[in-house]
This record gives structure tokens, C-alpha cells and sequence, in this order.
């Protein structure tokens, strides 16, 4: 394939060619795997349009994320206005031109495919220095079993390092620690286990924050409690309810803040971010450590509650190492 030459390129004879039945143009379309199920069902489509001076390749997006897209074209015959692969960022509900394609040699056959990825969220995202509530309702108290800052068991890569669990019974409410929009609800799972074929079936909630970042809470329990696509909902409004559903050694609850990142193979994946949660009125933040026993204290009648490191730890997956104080910071 011809390296791809910029538009002020073309040959005098596109618009003529365009115009003409002389181009074929064969279209191989593939679509890479996602991390996430409710990707599969997204309304997110790449649309390969013939506009007056050019083939364009347009981003539809129908639904209600920030979806970033990482396009890759390939073929023979092809020359462009931008250098491929590209990555963009498509707000919701709205469309973008990617990039506008056209012969090299007008006289000759154009064969044209792409491969696209696809995550939510913004690429772009910078993580706003906001404090995160507890995931769970007032007055409730639960361990965390894993955090980064101590050593991990089960959240190995870019995607889960700086995850938090908390271990809670199942059928707790879990509630949003940060108000944003939803963007998946996947709640139709019923299994788990420590079972390789489990790891993509865990049920969970995704809300994107106005930052464009991505908050996941997974795990849960199947059942919908009331909320839709495309809902935005409130710190503190219940989202679902623990579970131990997917690649899980017991019910708690994951939740992890990521954006996306384009990987070595192409494929749109995530890295997480490190969060920092609060306790009490006064929002005082404290970042999370593993074995910590923590309670939700978030009206003016509760009385606050520091959170205290346990001897007690319940035993899970994640508590392998010895278990460490949380330090208010």
C-alpha cells in the first residue's frame, strides 16, 4: 500500500474520478473485541460515505457516552488527509469526520478496510481532584480487601491497579460515589467463581463523570434496582447491589475510575486512576488501604467515624498481605 499523502496531493483528476463508476472500492470492516459487554450493544457505528472530493470515514455515535474510537485503515491504492491510525474522542449523540480517503493513482482499483476499537470515555480525561464518597449507604461499614498502595493479588494490569474492593454482603445497595450519567448497565449474570471463563461476566454499572472519566462498580448482584441508560443519578442514589457474580472468590464489590488508553494491539483499553474517598460533612479525604474497617457518615445526624485498621479482616482473595491503617490525608 502507498504510504498515505495528504489531500494537497490529490490528483487533478478526483473530482472526475469521483464522479465516475471507475473506482471500486471494497469495504472489510472489523470491529475489535472490547473489555466490556455492554459495548457490544452500544449505537456506535464507523459509516464509510462517499462526500464530493472523497471517501469520509464518519463516527456515528447514537447513545448517551463519550465513546473513544481508535481507527486503523489498510488496503491498496490509498492516500488520506490524516496520518492513520487515528484515535478520537465522539461526544454523545453527535457524529465526526475522521479522515477523508482517496485514490493515489486515480487510474487504478481502490481497495479500502479498517479496523475499529472502542471504549468509554474520553482519551482526553483528566481526572478532577474531587473526593469520592463510599460506594454504600449511610451508616453502613465495610472492610476494604484490596487497594493500591499495598500488594495486589487479583489487580494486575493498567485496568484494575488502582481498584478498590470492599467486602459487603450480597444484595447490599451499592450507591454512586460521584454523580455522572449512566452509560452501562450489564446486570443478567448469575455465576461466579474463580473460573478463567468467568472474567468477562461479571455484572456491573459504568457512570461517566463530567470529566469524561469512567466510574465501574462490579460484581453485582443480577437484577436491575430502577435506573436506565442514560439516567443521571446523584452521589449516593443506588445503582445496583452486591453480588459475586463473574471471576469473584466471595460477594464485595469492585470499583475502579479509569479512562481509555490505546493498548499495543490496536484495542481500546482502560488505566485506572487513583481516588481519594471522604467520610463525615466536613469531606475530610482519605485514600484507601487495604484491611481498613470504613463507615459511610454523610448527614448532619451522624456521628463521623474515622476509618480504623482491623485486626479481624475477613478472610477474601485480596488479604494476603498484612493489613494497613488508612491515614486521612
Amino acid at each position: 500500500m502507498a504510504p498515505f499523502r495528504p489531500m494537497s496531493r490529490a490528483h487533478a483528476g478526483l473530482r472526475r474520478l469521483m464522479r465516475s463508476a471507475a473506482l471500486l472500492v471494497v469495504c472489510l470492516c472489523t470491529t475489535v473485541g472490547s473489555a466490556y459487554a455492554g459495548l457490544k450493544e452500544y449505537p456506535f457505528h464507523v459509516e464509510l460515505a462517499k462526500s464530493a472530493r472523497a471517501l469520509e470515514l464518519v463516527a456515528h455515535n447514537d447513545g448517551p457516552a463519550t465513546i473513544t474510537v481508535h481507527l486503523t485503515i489498510y488496503g491498496e491504492n490509498v492516500a488520506s488527509d490524516v496520518a492513520w491510525p487515528v484515535t478520537r474522542a465522539v461526544r454523545p449523540r453527535s457524529s465526526v469526520v475522521v479522515g477523508r480517503i482517496f485514490p493515489e493513482d486515480p487510474k487504478k482499483q481502490t481497495r479500502i478496510g479498517y479496523t475499529t476499537s472502542i471504549q468509554f470515555g474520553d482519551l482526553r480525561a483528566v481526572h478532577a481532584p474531587v473526593n469520592y464518597r463510599l460506594p454504600y449507604g449511610e451508616g453502613s461499614r465495610y472492610y476494604i480487601t484490596q487497594a493500591y498502595g499495598d500488594p495486589l493479588t487479583t489487580h494486575i494490569g493498567h485496568a484494575s491497579q488502582y481498584a478498590v474492593d470492599f467486602a459487603m454482603p450480597a444484595g447490599t445497595p451499592v450507591v454512586a460515589a460521584r454523580a455522572g450519567v449512566v452509560i452501562d448497565l450489564t446486570l443478567h449474570y448469575e455465576a461466579g467463581g474463580l473460573y478463567q471463563d468467568l472474567k468477562d461476566k461479571a455484572n456491573h454499572v459504568a457512570i461517566e463523570h463530567d470529566d469524561g472519566t469512567v466510574a465501574h462498580y462490579s460484581h453485582l448482584q443480577k437484577g436491575n434496582p430502577g435506573i436506565s441508560i442514560g439516567q443521571h443519578v446523584s452521589a449516593g442514589s443506588v445503582i445496583g447491589y452486591s453480588g459475586n457474580t463473574g471471576y469473584s472468590s466471595g460477594p464485595h464489590l469492585h470499583f475502579a475510575v479509569t479512562k481509555p488508553e490505546v493498548l499495543a494491539d490496536g484495542r481500546v483499553g482502560h488505566v485506572s486512576m487513583p481516588v481519594k474517598f471522604y467520610v463525615d460533612t466536613a469531606a475530610l479525604p482519605f485514600e484507601p488501604r487495604r484491611g481498613a474497617l470504613v463507615t459511610a457518615s454523610y448527614s448532619r445526624d451522624s456521628q463521623p467515624q474515622a476509618p480504623v485498621r482491623a485486626a479481624d479482616a475477613p478472610a477474601h482473595d485480596a488479604l494476603e498481605a498484612p493489613a494497613v491503617s488508612v491515614i486521612p490525608v
